[in-house]
């Protein structure tokens, strides 16, 4: 049989192996995978998962989206007791007092189309924390500043002021602003940045950083206010400047004031009760005998 013949029938043959690997290739491209963040506290934590994938055509999508999580089952080594403690719930979400934020843990997730996935997450490092909020806006008049007061929904917790990261969001009609602060509740924006007599909206996020790592949160709710007029600021600063002419004005009135009191109540003093000797040294002085 001729050379070229013999390569026709090698390369029919290594055809059907060659699609089957690359069919191989997209299944493993098609497995499920699961993304999770946590939320810790002293009194409870909680992990959430959901599942994440490829799928390369509409009918595997379609497929993919009525997959889900059907339960979890989270473990971890209680080390006071040396024993392994489980916590399993239905959904994508497990909380429990026994989920301890310092330790790794071992989660399986049960899909409801049947399977598992197990990984290991540690709760430190996908932390996403609760939506701060903005309470308060006040402005400085002295410094011509406006100053952003925000609260976080922690008190005495792993996640503090100091080791979370915040963002502001601030717009108005056909301006917007994004400012990242530092760990503070406070943020200081000149006015000059801001237009006066002007309807501002403002949000915050939060996200955690030092010894504690993990994802934004949700934004917080909206906080609205208004930037003062211009001739309003105008008359707090003339107010101001008036008070401080009548603070440097009454102060040496109030100390001249005080020093004529001062002297007068000396002077009254000594006329109403002048010195007067003691009477054992007028009698000594009276009884002494002469001397001779």
């Amino acid at each position: 049989m001729p050379s070229g013949w013999w390569t026709a029938v090698l390369l029919l043959l290594l055809l059907p192996a060659g699609t089957q690997a690359q069919s191989g290739d997209g299944d493993t491209d098609m497995e499920p995978r699961i993304s999770c963040n946590s939320h810790i506290m002293t009194n409870i934590s909680s992990l959430t998962c959901k599942l994440i994938g490829g799928r390369n055509n509409i009918e595997d999508d379609e497929d993919y989206e009525a997959d889900g999580i059907k339960s979890m089952t989270v473990c971890n080594t209680d080390w006071s007791t040396k024993q392994i403690k489980c916590v399993e719930d239905f959904g994508d979400t497990v909380s429990s007092r026994d989920l301890n934020p310092l330790v790794n843990v071992n989660v399986t997730v049960h899909l409801k189309r049947g399977g598992k996935i197990t990984t290991t997450v540690d709760l430190k490092k996908i932390v996403k924390p609760r939506s701060p909020h903005v309470w308060n806006i006040t402005f400085n008049w002295e410094s011509y500043q406006a100053v952003i007061h925000i609260q976080t929904p922690y008190h005495n917790d792993y996640l503090k002021i100091d080791n979370q990261l915040f963002q502001l969001f601030i717009w108005t009609t056909g301006s917007t602003t994004i400012q990242n602060m530092s760990s503070s509740d406070s943020m200081i924006i000149d006015m000059e940045r801001l237009q006066k007599n002007t309807e501002y909206h403002v949000k915050v996020r939060a996200i955690p950083w030092k010894y504690l790592q993990g994802t934004w949160s949700e934004w917080g709710e909206t906080f609205t206010f208004f930037t003062p007029a211009e001739e309003n600021i105008q008359k707090q600063t003339d107010g101001r400047q008036e008070m401080y002419t009548l603070i440097v004005c009454l102060v040496p009135l109030v100390v001249v004031t005080s020093s004529v009191v001062f002297f007068w109540k000396n002077k009254i003093f000594t006329y109403m009760w002048p010195s007067i000797p003691h009477p054992k040294h007028t009698l000594v002085q009276i009884c002494k005998p002469n001397k001779v």
